[in-house]
C-alpha cells in the first residue's frame, strides 16, 4: 500500500501519514519537475538528486518516457531510504501536464485527445501512461517489492492521467488541479471512481483561484471534479491560480487546506488587481506573440483535420 492521508475540516494541514512515502510538498515538486523530462532537465534524469528545497532531502528518478509525437512526459520516483539508495515500497508515477514552453502544440490537443474523443487518436496520451506505469511496477520488482503498488500524481492534463490510471487499476492518486477524466470512464468505472473518493484514495488538490481547471471540468463532467475528492488549498498567485506554485506548505511537507472558492464579486475585484499589476518581464515586439499566435493556429487546423475521424465517430 501507499502513503495514507487525512485532511481536517475548514483550515488546516494535511500530510502523509505513512512517512516512510513523498510528502505533498515532495509530490508537488516531482510535478514541477516532470515538465522537463522532454528537454533533459538535470533533475529528470535516471539517479539520485537533491530536492531544491535542501529540507526535504533526496530522491530517485528510475525511469522516465517522452512522447514527441504527442508530448506525453512523465517519470518514476523513489524516495531515498536514508542510506543512498532507492525505496522501492514507495515508488511514485508522476504525470506531467499541458507544456506551453516546449511544446504548445502537441499538448493543446492532447486534453481533447486524451479526454473527450475516442481513444486511438494521435494526441491521446493514455498508452504512454499505461507504459510509464508498466515501467514503475517493474522498478519495485527489481527492488525487491512485488507487493507494493505505485502511487500515482501528476498536475492538470497529468492529474487527469493519473486519476484514469488510478481508477482503472484500482490505485491511489495524489493530484493538483486535475483534468476530470469522467467522460471517458465506462459505467463499471464510474462507480468504482465514486467508491474510490469515498475510501479518499483520489484526492484532487485545488487552489481557488483556478481559472483552467475549474472550467474545463464543469463543461466534461458539470463538477469540479467526479472522479476525485476536492481538497481546496488558497489561491495562487498568479493570473490563472493554476501553476504548482501556488500552493503552501510547511517545513515538513504538510499543505495549507481549507480556503473554499471565493465569490464572483470577489474573483472579479482579484482580477482587475492582477491585471491592474501585470507587467511583462521583458520588452518584446508586439509583433512577435502575434506571429507565433499565427503559426500556432495553423498547426492546431492542420492537427484538427487529423482528428476529425475520431471527432466523428460518435459519442464516447
Amino acid at each position: 500500500m501507499g502513503p495514507r492521508y487525512w485532511m481536517g475540516a475548514g483550515m488546516g494541514w494535511e500530510r502523509a501519514a505513512d512517512s516512510g512515502g513523498f510528502s505533498l510538498y515532495q509530490l508537488n515538486l516531482l510535478c514541477q519537475y516532470s515538465y522537463g523530462v522532454g528537454r533533459g532537465d538535470e533533475r529528470t534524469l535516471v539517479g539520485r538528486h537533491d530536492f531544491h528545497d535542501e529540507r526535504l532531502g533526496a530522491y530517485w528518478v528510475l525511469d522516465s518516457l517522452f512522447s514527441p509525437s504527442n508530448g506525453f512526459e512523465g517519470l518514476v520516483a523513489a524516495p531515498d531510504d536514508g542510506r543512498e539508495r532507492p525505496d522501492g515500497a514507495h515508488v511514485t508515477v508522476v504525470f506531467a501536464g499541458t507544456n506551453l514552453e516546449d511544446d504548445a502544440r502537441h499538448d493543446l490537443w492532447a486534453t481533447p485527445g486524451t479526454f473527450i474523443l475516442p481513444a486511438g487518436n494521435p494526441f491521446c496520451q493514455a498508452k504512454e501512461a499505461r507504459t510509464l506505469l508498466g515501467q514503475a511496477r517493474r522498478q519495485a520488482l527489481e527492488l525487491g517489492h512485488p507487493e507494493a503498488e505505485p502511487v500515482l500524481t501528476g498536475h492538470s492534463l497529468g492529474g487527469g492521467l493519473a486519476l484514469l490510471l488510478a481508477i482503472r487499476n484500482g490505485l491511489q492518486a495524489r493530484v493538483f488541479c486535475a483534468v476530470d477524466p469522467w467522460r471517458v470512464l465506462d459505467r463499471r468505472e464510474r462507480r468504482a471512481a465514486a467508491e474510490a473518493c469515498a475510501d479518499g484514495r483520489l484526492v484532487d488538490y485545488r487552489l481557488s483561484n483556478d481559472r483552467l481547471t475549474g472550467p474545463l471540468n464543469h463543461l466534461l463532467s458539470g463538477r469540479d471534479n467526479r472522479c476525485a475528492r476536492v481538497v481546496w488549498c488558497g489561491q495562487g498567485q498568479d493570473l490563472l491560480g493554476h501553476w504548482l506554485s501556488g500552493f503552501s506548505f510547511d517545513g515538513s511537507g504538510a499543505l495549507m487546506t481549507g480556503q473554499a472558492p471565493a465569490g464572483w464579486a470577489q474573483r472579479l475585484s482579484d482580477r482587475r488587481k492582477r491585471l491592474a499589476a501585470w507587467r511583462p518581464h521583458r520588452p518584446i515586439s508586439p509583433w512577435v506573440p502575434v506571429l507565433r499566435a499565427i503559426q500556432l493556429a495553423r498547426q492546431l487546423v492542420r492537427d484538427w483535420i487529423r482528428l476529425l475521424p475520431w471527432a466523428t465517430a460518435g459519442k464516447v
